[in-house]
Parts: structure tokens; C-alpha cells; sequence
């Protein structure tokens, strides 16, 4: 029998979680130094082991995975909580968390500013590329620069092919290209995309 998965090649691989790759390799490495020298890994071995200052996560002192005690907080009273189920939500997603969300974004909650709940952040733009190229005819994408590389893969994978970087970090004196950006976005093709990072730019 073919296998009809023979055919198929692996996509590139992502720069950014590439280099993850890289230094959980070299704090197994360091493990296993310290492990071979006989020391701990707290006091003064820690001097050497690897940082990582690629993915945004939190990490406490020991460069381990931290949770904020908030997080801990709300996941335990979700636990005792014997109203809390696993039903299916609403289509768009829970009233409740859209309306927190659209106010902490936006200060308001506004007739004129729609809200989706959706599966992070690659779910986002393609629900919202598609929704917007399928229904709504915008044929071109906005994103900043720099941003997440897979970001122009899900706008080619939502049959948006036009793609264009906006001015928006400038690494060599560290400060927002803010009056570029600007001009950039008031000068943007009708029926356009515009992706815009609120909380925090990411991956800056």
C-alpha cells in the first residue's frame, strides 16, 4: 500500500523556537557537567548555566517556569468552583471574558468594536483573515516590523497573498518608529488588515 504521506516534506523550520531548541540542549549539557564535577545546581554552578532570553515566559530566579500566584489563585477557586463546567461556549466565545476583554483593550465596551474568542494567537489571525478575505473582500495585510514570522504564512494560508511590513521597531536605539508607523498605517490601502499588538508588542 502507498503511504499517501510519503509525498509530503517538512515545512522550515521556526527560527525562533530553533534557537529554544538550542538551549534546552545546552542546560542538558550543563546538567550534565555539574552532574560529572559533582556539584549542585544552585550556588555557585549557576553562574554559568544558560539563560534564555527568547520566548516570552515567565521564569523565577532558577530560570524554571513560574506561574503567577493570580493564575494559581483563580485555577484553584475554578477547581472548588461547582457551578464550573466543561459545556460548549457560545460561537464567539464567553460573553463574560469578551466584554473584560474589549474593556481592558479598548477602556470601553462598544457596539462598533466586534470580539472573538479564539484559540491564541495563529487561531486569531486566521479566523480573522479569512473571515475578512472570504466575506468582506480585504485582500491585504498590515504587520509590524518586526513581528512573528508564521504571521505572513496564515495570511498566504487565508488566500491574503499581499503582505506589508509596517515600520514599527527600531533595534539599533531601541525606541518605536512612531511617527513612521503612523504615516504608514494613514497612508494604508481601503479594505486593508492592520495587525496591532495592545498589551505588549510581541516579539519585542
Amino acid at each position: 500500500m502507498i503511504d499517501p504521506f510519503a509525498g509530503i516534506g517538512a515545512a522550515p523550520p521556526d527560527a525562533v523556537f530553533g534557537i529554544v531548541d538550542r538551549f534546552n540542549k545546552a542546560v542538558q549539557a550543563w546538567k550534565t557537567e555539574c552532574e560529572k564535577a559533582g556539584m549542585p545546581e544552585t550556588g555557585p554552578a549557576e553562574d554559568t548555566k544558560p539563560i534564555s532570553l527568547v520566548v516570552g515566559a515567565y521564569r523565577d530566579e532558577h530560570g524554571e517556569p513560574w506561574v503567577l500566584p493570580t493564575v494559581r489563585g483563580v485555577e484553584k477557586e475554578m477547581a472548588d468552583d461547582q457551578m464550573f463546567d466543561h459545556e460548549y461556549l457560545k460561537i464567539i466565545g464567553l460573553p463574560e471574558f469578551l466584554q473584560a476583554t474589549q474593556k481592558l483593550i479598548f477602556g470601553v465596551v462598544d457596539e462598533n468594536i466586534s470580539t472573538v474568542q479564539t484559540l491564541s494567537g495563529t487561531g486569531a489571525l486566521f479566523v480573522g483573515f479569512s473571515f475578512l478575505h472570504t466575506l468582506l473582500d480585504f485582500h491585504k495585510v498590515y504587520i509590524p516590523d518586526p513581528t512573528w514570522p508564521n504571521h505572513p504564512n496564515v495570511a498566504h494560508q487565508a488566500e491574503i497573498e499581499d503582505v506589508v511590513k509596517y515600520p514599527y521597531y527600531d533595534s539599533e536605539h531601541n525606541v518605536v518608529r512612531f511617527e513612521e508607523m503612523i504615516h504608514s498605517l494613514e497612508t494604508a490601502a481601503p479594505n486593508s488588515v492592520i495587525i496591532l499588538h495592545p498589551c505588549a508588542h510581541n516579539p519585542t
